[in-house]
């Protein structure tokens, strides 16, 4: 939606003229230059990561690729933004030429502050919009993870204010990556929807990966319905209690720790002990 009179205050002033807005530069000028002309200032750029590299190179994409931000130093191009692609694009016989955006530079000193600028300024996908951009996309494992949640009756979010919230949509989507993970993904994640609406709290990272860990670590899991019940006697609450005590005792945390105390909170009065399988996963 167009913001009506975004450039003027509401006395009709100009905003530059009234705030004393500053401008730096002078525009860009969009050049396809060929990539081997391209080139990087080891003083303020990052070494590059291979594996991003491939990762790029092996599944190119233009859209993605947009444009680089590239300096004009006395007519040497120097990369300001984007020499992960330039790599990736090194390593296509099909590419020869980059789309850039060419500012006229004096110095080094000069491109390094662009370089902090353009990734200062540029916010991180989080998980949650990556999440659905992917399912818009029609992405197999976003729309499985989708299509479980809201047969559930969960609803991923930023904020977790209701019993349906989860955040964890990161860790959600790395566990259900994989095939032969998605039925027991279903049953936590069911298990979870259920101790949270008794509770009426949302679903924690810290509850969620712990019974994650007690299905995958304890005889029978949450398939184990002796289990099943206890951990529903002693509800959401004192297990993200018990998940929170054994971070503070072993001052540290990870589904291990947290399903740690709250297998202790569901054993608390029982004679007949539940305990992690030998073979429990580090």
């Amino acid at each position: 939606m167009q913001i009506q009179n975004a450039e003027r205050t509401h006395n009709n002033v100009d905003k530059v003229t009234r705030y004393k807005w500053s401008m730096h530069n002078k525009p860009g000028k969009l050049m396809h230059l060929p990539k081997g002309v391209l080139k990087m200032d080891p003083s303020y750029q990052r070494v590059f990561t291979p594996q991003k590299v491939l990762e790029i190179a092996s599944d190119w994409s233009w859209i993605s690729f947009g444009a680089l931000t590239v300096a004009d130093r006395e007519g040497v191009y120097f990369v300001c933004d984007g020499w992960h692609r330039v790599n990736a694009a090194l390593r296509r016989s099909d590419i020869d030429v980059l789309p850039c955006i060419v500012f006229k530079t004096t110095d080094a000193k000069e491109e390094a502050k662009a370089f902090v600028d353009v990734n200062s300024c540029r916010q991180p996908v989080s998980a949650l919009v990556k999440h659905n951009a992917n399912v818009v996309a029609g992405d197999e494992t976003a729309t499985f993870l989708q299509d479980l949640t809201d047969s559930i009756g969960l609803e991923f979010s930023k904020r977790t204010s209701k019993p349906s919230h989860i955040k964890a949509v990161h860790w959600c989507s790395n566990i259900a990556s994989d095939r032969a993970n998605r039925p027991d993904l279903k049953l936590v994640l069911t298990v979870a929807a259920n101790l949270c609406k008794e509770a009426g709290t949302p679903i924690m990272d810290r509850l969620l990966q712990g019974l994650w860990y007690l299905n995958r670590n304890c005889e029978g899991g949450l398939s184990n319905k002796r289990l099943l019940k206890r951990i529903h006697e002693v509800g959401a609450k004192r297990l993200l209690e018990s998940a929170n005590r054994a971070s503070a005792y072993y001052a540290a945390g990870g589904a291990k720790v947290w399903a740690t105390g709250m297998l202790e909170e569901v054993n608390k009065k029982l004679h007949n002990r539940f305990s992690f399988k030998q073979s429990a996963e580090d």
